[in-house]
C-alpha cells in the first residue's frame, strides 16, 4: 500500500468519525446501530493507534518492519469496521441522502455521464 493511499484512507475514516461526533442528528440515528459516543471514541483511539506505529516507522528504520506489520494489521481491522460503518450509515440515513455525504460517504455513479449520452445518441440514431 502506498503512503498516499494509507494517509488518504486514514483521513477518510477520521472524517467519518468526526462527522458523526459533530452532528447530533446523525449521531442519534447511528446510535441505534451501536455507534454510541463511547464506540466512536474507541474507533478514534484505534485510528490513533494505527497512526502511532506509522509515525515510528517514519522515524526509526530499525523497528520499521515490525511497525509496518503492526500498522497494516490494525489498519486492516479499522478498514473492515469502517466498511461496516459506511453500510450502516447508508441504511440509517437513507431518508436523507445528503447526510452520508457529510460523512464523506459518496455514492459512486454506475456509468459515466458521457457513456450514457453516447448510448442515448446511438439509440436515437437507430430509431431514425
Amino acid at each position: 500500500m502506498t503512503r498516499k493511499t494509507f494517509v488518504a484512507k486514514l483521513h477518510n475514516i477520521e472524517n467519518g468519525i468526526l462527522g458523526v461526533k459533530n452532528n447530533p442528528e446523525i449521531q442519534a440515528k447511528l446510535s441505534v446501530f451501536g455507534y454510541t459516543p463511547e464506540r466512536l471514541q474507541q474507533e478514534q483511539q484505534a485510528v490513533n493507534e494505527v497512526k502511532n506505529p506509522y509515525s515510528k516507522q517514519l522515524s526509526g528504520k530499525d523497528a520499521a518492519q515490525q511497525a509496518t506489520v503492526e500498522r497494516d494489521k490494525a489498519f486492516d481491522e479499522i478498514c473492515n469496521r469502517y466498511s461496516d460503518f459506511r453500510a450502516i450509515a447508508r441504511v440509517a440515513l437513507y431518508e436523507k441522502p445528503q447526510m452520508p455525504e457529510a460523512l464523506g460517504i459518496v455514492k459512486k455513479s454506475e456509468k459515466p455521464r458521457k457513456q450514457e449520452q453516447s448510448e442515448q445518441n446511438d439509440q436515437s440514431e437507430q430509431n431514425e
